[in-house]
């Protein structure tokens, strides 16, 4: 629920670490989840099933586009 996070991030103290742990599969996904006031998001399954996951770290990084290839 991609939903869950931005819900439940009112309920935490300022300055407690938070983690957006599920549904991230996309740039757009993590792009929201950091937008909901995340500090961290869990990725591992977008990039342990990606054809490229070091392409998707960098795209999430932000140091490449998304239409470049490899």
């Amino acid at each position: 629920d991609m939903g869950l996070f931005a819900r439940l991030r009112g309920s935490i103290p300022d300055g407690v670490l938070t983690v957006a742990e599920s549904g991230i599969v996309s740039v757009e996904d993590a792009n929201r989840m950091r937008d909901a006031g995340a500090d961290a998001i869990l990725v591992g399954e977008w990039l342990a099933t990606s054809d490229n996951p070091r392409f998707e770290l960098q795209r999430l990084l932000g140091r490449r586009s998304s239409t470049e290839g490899t």
